[in-house]
């Protein structure tokens, strides 16, 4: 799979696998693959095909998407919010306080906001 993904040279890798997978293989694979990005879509794919029916815009403008999904799916789902959003928000809050800050360089690759310029 790395020799094939790396042979197409591409600048950026949708992942749309569902977390913590899809985390797991970014971190695992982003220093193999010979690219600029990946992006976790999460549920993207799901939601374009029509697999899961996505909420209104104004769920979306609430910050409520995510009551929405568990709802649609609350045994695949509430475990994994109840587990992981306690951990993101204490870290967010020592982000803020600048108790804690969090390096952009990850094993030995500076992680970059955007991708570089295409020049075709």
């Amino acid at each position: 799979m790395i020799a094939r993904v790396n042979h197409c040279k591409p600048d950026m890798i949708w992942v749309g696998i569902g977390t913590p997978k899809q985390d797991k293989f970014m971190r695992r694979y982003l220093p193999q693959f010979d690219t600029h990005v990946m992006f976790g879509v999460g549920a993207a794919f799901d939601f374009h095909t029509g697999r899961i029916q996505d909420c209104s815009d104004w769920i979306k403008r609430a910050g409520l998407q995510w009551l929405h999904r568990l709802i649609q799916d609350p045994k695949r789902l509430w475990w994994r919010y109840l587990s992981t959003n306690p951990v993101f928000l204490w870290r967010i809050a020592l982000q803020l306080t600048e108790l804690r800050t969090y390096s952009s360089v990850m094993k030995g690759r500076q992680v970059t906001r955007f991708p570089r310029q295409y020049t075709p």
